[in-house]
């Protein structure tokens, strides 16, 4: 899935293969992949996923069976591989770049039907029933890449499938890196064994994945088109209904705890894969979560150009890290890879006092003054008699939410941009990155990644902190709060609609708690950086992610001001328009974030006509994205806007390094047969990739 919700992120090994690589041949698979899950499991297996089940998890098992039209798997970094995608790379667009013809390849599922148009339409047709079902039903989570007015489903006005064509209309001329990057990518053809109303009916049954007609309607204030009334569109539509009613409740339900049970899960109707593996079986396993744990095996009817090497891909779940590590001191289990913290190989130095910020941007290495040091030596011999240390990357950011849903505990607070800048200014990331982080990390400011970003506005992360902790006080003393003192007070007034002359500068920060773990520390860190602006932390700990979600998240209890927990990884879909969660209403929108300007920002670097909605809206200007200079330009707009570093800054998050910059264990008996890592990310880091696709199938045992 793509830009997914990290959350915890899953602990587990991550590898894909290059554009244009020829087929790795190899004798059949052999053996068995174990790899830890520690603290996260698997909650849902359908891959609509709701906002509370839209993870890297989650994601990364599905993915197994399902893949997308178009993956990104090109080595380390974020192009796509043509060789395993669904569908030809070589779209046609016609000459206004409303409408795309999309060739799939042909591949076969493991029953014997064919991935063919019909199956990326059924994967249309049901995002139309289920953006439309989401706005009726509160009851029922919203598609967590579901980005309301753009995109799929939203902006497609028409789609037809006729064996192996798929056509898209869009409502408007879209930028077409964008919609082949995020558009297109988001679709997961679906088999016809799953358009059924019951188990065991006909496949294609039910009439999800028929054509159909779509009309215009006006949903929240943004333009969508729906399926319409035909009596063909009624039959698509209830097939849609009927399918998604089946396939929710096997998944466990819908809501934001899905009931997960052995039978539903072991149910044959989820053992159709198009990927190198096959979901064997499903085992319940208790965690924070209530979730479980699949075990897959080699698909012996897939048609894709890498096959399995492991006979076996089985999960183990750890309760801590601490547990993690102790299995791979010990060797228990087998695991083919690992998390181990930071402090316990040498120190990373990432970007440690860059002497090329510019650079730094594009390519983290050495060359280039970044003092990239990509992979360490482990400090635990008995690790490190089995296992080498290669480095994890990220295309994605790292944040906690800023809660916006009208309930915070000081909303009044948390409503001002000058306030929220503070907080982010105030930070020391440097200083994390050091203490925390053990040099595995690189500063956050915006939504942009921090390694080989086109579009990143070079230095932005790197501005001085002590510079930035004298904008912070000048923000609030400018705004009328005494600083003398922490809290620091609003002394007469002025300080922003509904904060009172003698309001408290107090904060709560909610995140998730484990004793002596390195998140203890950061909070800690963060809490002493806020104090010496004025700005007061109340430290609120849970112990379960479950807790967390409903503390935060759920729009409707008293919640948090800040909410420590989450980042986003741009996977389903590398562009860096950030429609999916940071546009109103979006099915990641998790703290219920809103603005004109954002939503105007992200319209922008996708569509090449300025829409109605944006014409004179305050804090927005209009740039050409017709060319590469001006997408540029447009992309750095929403950055800053985004961000915490401009003048016109809404940072409507809190941003923190980008931790994903981890240390992983990877067994020395493993052999990687896909290709070799692209140069940026070091030679040495193979088994790495930074959208966090889980290919096992180029891993030898």
């Amino acid at each position: 899935m793509a830009g997914v919700l990290s959350g915890i992120a899953m602990v587990g090994l991550i590898g894909t293969a290059n554009s244009g690589a020829t087929v790795r041949a190899h004798s059949g698979p052999s053996g068995t992949l174990t790899f830890p899950e520690t603290n996260t499991d698997m909650t849902y297996i359908y891959p609509f996923f709701p906002l509370s089940q839209f993870n890297t998890t989650n994601a990364g098992f599905t993915s197994q069976d399902e893949r997308p039209l178009f993956y990104f798997a090109a080595g380390n970094s974020t192009t796509f591989d043509c060789k395993i995608s669904l569908a030809s790379c070589n779209v046609k667009w016609n000459g206004t770049h409303t409408t795309v013809t999309v060739t799939m390849n042909g591949e076969k599922w493991s029953n014997g039907e064919t991935v063919n148009a019909a199956s990326a339409l059924f994967f249309i047709n049901m995002m139309k029933y289920t953006s439309t079902v989401y706005q009726k039903d509160s009851a029922v989570g919203t598609y967590g890449a579901y980005a309301p007015g753009v995109g799929i489903p939203d902006q497609v006005t028409a789609a037809s499938a006729s064996g192996n064509k798929l056509s898209i209309t869009f409502s408007a001329a879209v930028n077409t890196t964008w919609a082949f990057d995020n558009a297109l990518q988001v679709i997961l053809p679906m088999p016809s064994s799953w358009d059924v109303a019951k188990v065991g009916a006909k496949a294609g049954s039910a009439g999800c994945e028929g054509n159909a007609t779509y009309v215009s309607s006006t949903a929240n204030g943004y333009k969508q088109y729906p399926i319409g009334t035909t009596t063909a569109d009624k039959k698509v539509e209830a097939g849609c209904a009927a399918s998604y009613k089946l396939m929710t409740g096997l998944a466990g339900g819908i809501g934001s705890n899905p009931t997960i049970t052995k039978s539903n899960y072991n149910n044959s109707i989820w053992k159709v894969s198009d990927g190198p593996y096959v979901l064997s079986s499903f085992t319940l396993q208790p965690s924070d979560v209530g979730g479980g744990l699949p075990t897959f095996v080699a698909n012996s009817k897939y048609s894709g150009p890498d096959k399995a090497q492991a006979k076996t891909l089985k999960f183990q779940y750890f309760d801590s890290t601490t547990a993690e590590v102790d299995a791979l001191e010990a060797g228990t289990y087998g695991l083919a890879t690992g998390g181990v913290p930071a402090e316990d190989v040498t120190n990373g130095n990432l970007i440690a006092n860059p002497t090329n910020p510019s650079a730094c941007s594009t390519h983290y290495t050495e060359a280039n003054g970044c003092n990239g040091a990509w992979a360490g030596t482990n400090k635990i011999s008995s690790i490190g008699s089995k296992y080498n240390v290669e480095m994890e990357s990220n295309w994605g950011t790292s944040f906690a939410y800023m809660d916006f849903w009208g309930n915070a505990d000081h909303q009044a607070l948390m409503n001002q941009a000058y306030i929220r800048r503070a907080l982010n200014l105030s930070i020391d990331q440097s200083g994390l990155i050091t203490t925390v982080l053990d040099g595995y990390g690189a500063p956050d400011c915006n939504l942009l990644p921090q390694i080989a970003d086109t579009y990143q506005n070079d230095v932005t992360c790197f501005t001085n902190h002590s510079a930035n902790v004298t904008l912070a006080k000048s923000l609030l003393t400018s705004h009328n709060w005494d600083i003398s003192s922490t809290p620091a007070t609003c002394k007469t007034g002025g300080c922003g609609t509904g904060i009172p002359a003698g309001a408290k500068l107090n904060i709560d920060m909610d995140y998730p708690y484990s004793a002596g773990s390195d998140l203890v520390t950061e909070v800690s860190d963060i809490s002493a950086d806020w104090a010496a602006v004025g700005i007061n932390m109340i430290q609120h700990a849970d112990t379960t992610s479950t807790e967390i979600d409903t503390a935060c998240f759920s729009g409707t209890a008293s919640t948090y001001d800040v909410c420590l927990y989450g980042g986003w990884v741009y996977n389903p879909g590398v562009f860096v328009s950030g429609e999916q969660f940071a546009l109103t209403n979006s099915g990641s929108d998790a703290n219920n974030w809103g603005n004109p300007v954002t939503d105007c920002d992200i319209y922008n670097t996708i569509d090449l006509v300025e829409p109605a909605s944006c014409v004179g809206v305050a804090g927005f200007t209009w740039v050409n994205p017709n060319t590469s200079a001006g997408l540029k330009t447009a992309v750095g707009n929403y950055a800053d806007a985004t961000g915490f570093t401009a003048s016109n800054s809404l940072a409507p998050f809190l941003y923190l390094p980008n931790s994903f910059y981890a240390p992983l264990e990877v067994g020395k008996s493993l052999k990687w047969t896909g290709p070799p890592a692209a140069q940026n990310f070091g030679a040495q880091n193979a088994f790495a990739n930074p959208v966090l696709n889980f290919l096992p199938e180029f891993i030898k045992p």
